[in-house]
């Protein structure tokens, strides 16, 4: 099955709208989704639904801002008509799927309609075209030439493209092998010089390369990958085996789609297991997942008082792993790892008041406290019997 590669491009005139981050690369995204699934449905190019993933990126080589999305879509598409599922082919070739200059228009009207609308709304309390006329000026320019719009079948085939987009699936803008070195307050890193592959070396300011680097961290909970057509997450198990089927193709990989809770059954099954036991509340005796400290270093002496010096003597961290283990629960707390009060005997409501007591550089001792030499206590409740959880963290105060 063959793929063509496309590139949406914004013009640079709209990089000052990225202070709406999340806005704008999700209206980036939905108006590349529909461009494509509008042009899939037409029977003029293919008329059915079509399968594209698309993958968003923010920067150039060298760290500047330029907002794209990368899509890679199936060279055919499902119609399922009548009750009757075919597999439909591209009309002018296999390799063939929209012509970009459409593609540029249809792509440009759809991101200036969903602009407009959110100016309209007020959701974009910081765009510097803040006038009716500014705007109206921005929008005459956007429309005097073509948005930049890439399309093409890979030559060096879909494994070249993957290859390309899977660097900075889970990065931003930058790998480790193009950060050449770091000289005095330079950093020098490498970028392509030309198409043809060649290579050069730039130096910028490490406040520079910090603040580029950070434009380019995305909105907490953004997903950059987003699947549509047949492979939506809704519907993508009935429409990919019926493609599968029409294209007469083997069935996907069992062991290559399974779920989590299988594959922690098959690498893992013990711990599997008591997981399980715990949830169902089943077994001998219970289990939970629970949080173990073990220091890294030895820990520093006491005070006579018996707590410690946060001045001369600040506590060693420890290292938090997750196991199950089938003993009763004990609070990070409750163990010598926090400099703790005695525990106050158990309440009307069956828990402990445990005060821990927090050095005066902490960020969360209050304001007024004297800034040398003294602690604030935290007073919390903790539960003696807490209910049985998987996942649980531990901060340490």
């Amino acid at each position: 099955m063959p793929y063509c590669h496309l590139v949406f491009t914004l013009p640079h005139e709209l990089n000052a709208l990225a202070v709406h981050a999340r806005r704008v690369y999700d209206t980036l995204m939905q108006c590349a989704a529909a461009t494509l699934s509008e042009f899939a449905a037409n029977p003029r190019w293919l008329g059915g639904v079509g399968a594209f993933t698309l993958v968003l990126h923010s920067w150039t080589q060298d760290l500047r801002r330029l907002l794209h999305v990368h899509a890679l879509m199936a060279c055919g598409a499902l119609l399922d008509a009548a009750g009757a599922s075919t597999w439909v082919q591209p009309r002018l070739g296999e390799r063939f799927l929209f012509p970009v200059h459409a593609l540029s228009r249809v792509f440009r009207d759809k991101f200036l309609d969903a602009l407009k609308r959110a100016i309209e709304a007020g959701a974009l309390p910081h765009d510097p075209a803040d006038t009716q006329r500014a705007c109206r000026e921005r929008v005459q320019a956007l429309r005097r030439h073509d948005w930049v719009v890439y399309a093409k079948t890979p030559l060096a085939g879909l494994a070249a493209v993957l290859d390309y987009l899977s660097r900075y699936t889970y990065r931003t803008a930058i790998g480790n092998e193009r950060l050449v070195v770091i000289d005095g307050d330079k950093v020098r890193l490498r970028v392509r010089a030309d198409d043809t592959g060649g290579k050069r070396t730039i130096a910028m300011n490490g406040q520079q390369f910090i603040g580029r680097l950070l434009q380019h961290v995305l909105p907490p909970g953004f997903k950059r990958i987003r699947r549509y057509g047949l492979l939506a997450p809704v519907t993508k198990t009935q429409r990919l085996a019926l493609a599968r089927q029409l294209l007469a193709m083997p069935a996907a990989n069992p062991q290559a789609r399974e779920d989590v809770h299988a594959f922690m059954r098959r690498v893992a099954p013990s711990r599997s297991n008591a997981a399980r036991t715990a949830r169902s509340g089943t077994g001998s005796s219970p289990s939970t997942w629970l949080p173990i400290v073990r220091p890294s270093r030895p820990s520093p002496p006491l005070h006579a008082e018996g707590r410690r010096d946060p001045h001369t003597q600040p506590r060693a961290l420890g290292k938090v792993s997750f196991q199950t283990q089938a003993r009763p629960f004990v609070h990070p707390a409750r163990q010598d790892r926090l400099p703790t009060a005695p525990a106050s005997p158990p309440n009307r409501w069956g828990t402990h008041n445990v005060t821990i007591l927090r050095p005066w550089w902490h960020p969360c001792a209050p304001s007024s406290a004297p800034r040398r030499h003294q602690r604030s206590p935290l007073k919390l409740t903790l539960p003696t019997r807490p209910p049985y959880r998987r996942f649980s963290s531990t901060r340490f105060i």
